[in-house]
């Protein structure tokens, strides 16, 4: 297969690869988002045992038969320095008024009022004043104050500045690890799938070498996994009736093309023989011509139908040279020059200069005279035959143009199939509608395509279209 094929086509070992890189970006993506969310919550929540250890203490000054609102004070408003700030709120029955840490109100202005916040439940604040707290509201009955009908409720606050600071280190810190941890997986899963590929690679190879000429390789299957190892035995099983089919169809074409030039050859000896010797009657000397007409031309079928044969089952050999193109178009020139010329046509050939292309230079020159033979003899008198080659896109292109009857729409989508014959403007006595058909064979031996272009009365363009081999 050509590079140009493969080109547009992702490896198996890049698929492998981007799959394994899509797997573990959404395998790392989710632990990142798992274990970010369990470190957030396991530091607010050690905050919030923090808070809750301390509103704990107050309870114990609050609920108490007499209430040490001096102890409560002092309590309330010692806090711990920043950035781990803490302040609280206390609001009771027993209290002649609410009592807090310095700063909570200007912090968190209107929090205690809009009881925004449930009991035992907490919540994160930021602050007018820059930080952000979180806050925890606890709310309980008094058991020791006379009556049993004391409560109490208590906010506490807590400055995560520094958890904060915290998280976002470890956040940034598990990223970058992620990220490299990603770009390390995917060059090791490149080298890993490339390993592991490289017994398909191989298998690849063996089977490029593999052509109708060259039927005696063999998959190797040492060191082969199981699946591939299953490919390379079928594969090897395929060659061998490959191979078996080939050899007898070699085998029945040779002894066909030996049976049937056998009488073939003695009817023309014959029939030359017979023309040497004194005519019997002129009758007898027509019949006998057109018997020898007849056997050349069944000859000639024979021939092609044996060469297609043998093209099918890529049995024809190739010697690809460099060829000079123009050469060959100028040799081409020199055969056809006189039929043109008596025939009233004028003939003439276009090459690129020094247009060199690898190529088997008898299939070549076989394929223009074909097609030269054609558009001479398809073309009227004072009509025009012209051969042009040049270098397109890396491609040899090659066209044989002539004004002649042309071909209609319904019969140029069929001429190069074999026994294929257009109307009679077209055909000759001895057609045998394989002469095109042999073109197009020849042409993909040489790596290309071949196409028409007609229009009636106006003539027909063949365009070959030839790459590197």
């Amino acid at each position: 297969m050509s590079s140009a094929k493969v080109a547009g086509r992702a490896s198996l070992a890049g698929q492998f690869t981007r799959s394994a890189l899509v797997m573990t970006f959404v395998l790392a993506l989710v632990l990142e988002i798992c274990f970010s969310w369990l470190t957030w919550t396991l530091l607010v929540e050690q905050e919030r045992q923090v808070l809750e250890q301390r509103i704990n203490t107050l309870f114990v000054f609050i609920d108490s038969p007499e209430v040490d609102e001096i102890g409560l004070l002092h309590e309330t408003v010692e806090n711990v320095n920043p950035p781990r700030e803490g302040m609280l709120h206390i609001r009771s029955t027993v209290l002649s008024q609410d009592v807090e840490t310095p700063g909570f109100t200007e912090n968190m202005p209107g929090l205690v009022e809009s009881s925004q916040i449930p009991v035992g439940g907490q919540a994160i604040v930021n602050s007018p004043l820059g930080g952000t707290y979180l806050v925890y509201h606890v709310e309980r009955d008094l058991t020791h104050v006379t009556g049993g009908k004391g409560r109490a409720a208590i906010w506490g606050a807590a400055n995560i500045a520094l958890d904060l600071e915290y998280f976002r280190t470890y956040v940034i810190s598990t990223l970058a690890l992620t990220v490299v941890c990603f770009v390390a997986v995917g060059l090791l899963h490149i080298l890993i799938a490339r390993r592991h590929l490289r017994p398909l690679l191989r298998l690849t190879e063996e089977t490029k070498a593999i052509t109708p000429l060259n039927l005696d390789v063999t998959m190797t299957t040492d060191g082969l996994p199981s699946e591939l190892f299953l490919l390379a035995d079928a594969h090897n099983l395929l060659l061998a009736r490959l191979k078996e089919t080939i050899t007898s169809l070699s085998t029945y074409v040779d002894n066909a093309a030996h049976e049937l030039r056998g009488p073939v050859g003695r009817i023309l000896s014959m029939a030359e023989r017979t023309l040497a010797e004194p005519p019997d009657s002129p009758e007898t000397r027509h019949f006998i011509r057109r018997l020898l007409e007849e056997t050349m031309d069944l000859r000639d079928l024979l021939n092609k139908v044996l060469f297609l044969a043998r093209a099918d089952s890529r049995m024809v050999p190739t010697d690809i040279t460099d060829v000079d193109i123009g050469a060959v178009l100028a040799a081409i020139f020199e055969i056809f020059e006189p039929a043109a010329i008596d025939a009233g046509i004028l003939l003439t050939i276009d090459v690129q200069p020094d247009l060199i292309w690898p190529s088997d230079r008898t299939f070549l020159r076989q394929i223009l005279a074909n097609l030269g033979e054609n558009a001479l003899r398809h073309t009227p008198k004072g009509g025009r035959v012209t051969i042009s080659a040049r270098i397109v896109e890396d491609h040899l292109l090659i066209e044989v143009a002539d004004t002649g009857t042309g071909i209609s729409a319904e019969d140029i989508s069929h001429v190069f199939e074999r026994f294929y014959q257009v109307d009679a403007a077209r055909s000759s006595r001895s057609g045998s509608g394989l002469g095109l058909a042999v073109v197009a064979s020849l042409v993909r031996l040489l790596n290309g395509t071949v196409t028409a272009e007609s229009a009636m009365d106006q003539g027909t363009k063949f365009t070959m279209r030839f790459g590197r081999i």
